[in-house]
């Protein structure tokens, strides 16, 4: 057992965790899990392109995400269907002839769960 704030560490010595917010128990188990349960959590994804406008475009018009969001360097994509998105994403950037450099989720990680469980709150 062991008691932390710091969860980058936590999440590499194990996946099973107690989540306590407000000293109650918030959740318990894989935080891959309790994420998966998130479903009023849109999924957060950074991809990096070539032409970040002309995907972002692509994303939008597929019905894939929810929203986007271009930053430096690429684009951030709300999404709630994650197989989806996963299944359109490398075609539609080889449709526009694009090349894909990253994709990477921005919240499957267990700063990201303890976060979203403390604002439900």
């Amino acid at each position: 057992v062991v008691s932390s704030h710091v969860l980058d560490e936590v999440s590499r010595i194990g996946s099973r965790v107690l989540v306590i917010a407000e000293g109650r128990l918030a959740a318990s188990g894989e935080f891959q899990a309790i994420r998966e349960l998130m479903d009023d959590r849109p999924r957060r994804i950074k991809v990096e392109c070539d032409d970040p406008r002309q995907l972002a475009a692509a994303i939008v018009e597929s019905g894939a995400a929810l929203g986007v969001r271009l930053e430096a360097g690429g684009i951030v994509i709300d999404t709630d269907d994650i197989d989806l998105f996963g299944h359109q994403i490398a075609p539609l950037a080889a449709k526009a002839g694009l090349r894909l450099r990253e994709v990477r989720p921005l919240d499957d990680d267990l700063e990201s769960v303890f976060r979203y469980l403390v604002e439900r709150r």
